[in-house]
């Protein structure tokens, strides 16, 4: 069987892993950002055909004209989809295109599951991206929060000593990804997350656990209690904030024990459920 795992995060050392395991397919970067782009999709479609194709990206449904959706269309095997963003992000291309995908995998249950072709399956980390990075020197940043501003995300800026990367913040905030992303990560000291209402756990939630990072977080899926603390609100946020940045054992314990929890959660483990499901016919138990 070919199989090919698709995704718009792919970079150059994890194509090396990825390589070393004989997916030869999995070989489409950017040569700046060393992410995936619409048009080496497009041109890999084009190739002999596969058994099966699994598409990880909400992105990819939206790219311009929905180039790559009606392309897959015409691709022969099976094409599934595992969504991690938002549906209501991307509801009016979904319900116009998911019926291109024979299997659609939600991180999060919602009305269309029907364990037939509608399935729950929860996000991951990939152990070739996410890892931890040991420092030799103290961590420089305090506190750090790297994602898209979206509008309810806005009042992040104005926690105290943050410093911010990712797209729509403006005044010279950028995002950042790969090796870049990693080394940002391994440096800071606490690492803020924010959940989508729509969404119970987001990619957040394993791949900085799973790159050894201390979490402060508005949600604890249950599988990592004990690995990350919640916040309640922003007055709580910012004591706790001021908390553990002053009791630096404390915060290394914690992150030691999320590293630990997160372990079983990669994204081989996601794929083989998507197999157990795809080519096994059965069903796929929540964490």
């Amino acid at each position: 069987m070919i199989i090919n795992f698709l995704t718009f995060e792919v970079y150059p050392d994890t194509l090396e892993k990825f390589l070393e395991l004989g997916l030869r397919d999995y070989v489409f970067t950017h040569k700046n950002t060393g992410m995936i782009t619409t048009s080496l999709c497009l041109n890999y479609l084009k190739s002999p055909k596969l058994d099966l194709l699994c598409n990880v990206s909400g992105d990819v449904i939206v790219d311009v004209k929905f180039r790559f959706v009606n392309l897959l269309a015409k691709a022969e095997g099976k094409k599934v989809l595992y969504f991690p963003d938002a549906y209501e992000d991307y509801k009016s291309a979904f319900d116009e295109h998911e019926d291109v995908y024979d299997y659609i995998f939600f991180p999060a249950h919602n009305s269309l599951i029907d364990n037939k072709r509608y399935f729950t399956l929860s996000l991951g980390y990939c152990p070739y991206t996410h890892y931890p990075i040991p420092q030799k020197n103290k961590k420089k940043t305090d506190v750090c929060f790297i994602g898209t501003k979206h509008n309810d995300r806005g009042w992040i800026k104005e926690i105290p000593n943050i410093k911010l990367y990712g797209n729509g913040w403006g005044n010279g905030v950028h995002a950042v990804y790969g090796a870049d992303k990693r080394l940002i990560v391994a440096q800071s000291k606490i690492l803020i997350n924010y959940h989508v209402d729509e969404i119970a756990a987001n990619m957040r939630d394993y791949e900085l656990l799973a790159m050894g990072s201390f979490v402060l977080s508005d949600y604890v899926p249950e599988c990592l209690k004990g690995g990350m603390v919640k916040y309640d609100d922003y007055e709580d946020l910012c004591a706790k904030t001021d908390y553990y940045l002053n009791h630096e054992e404390e915060r290394d314990e914690i992150a030691k024990k999320g590293l630990e929890l997160v372990a079983p959660y990669s994204y081989e483990h996601r794929w083989e459920q998507i197999l157990q499901v795809v080519v096994g016919g059965g069903t796929i138990e929540s964490d």
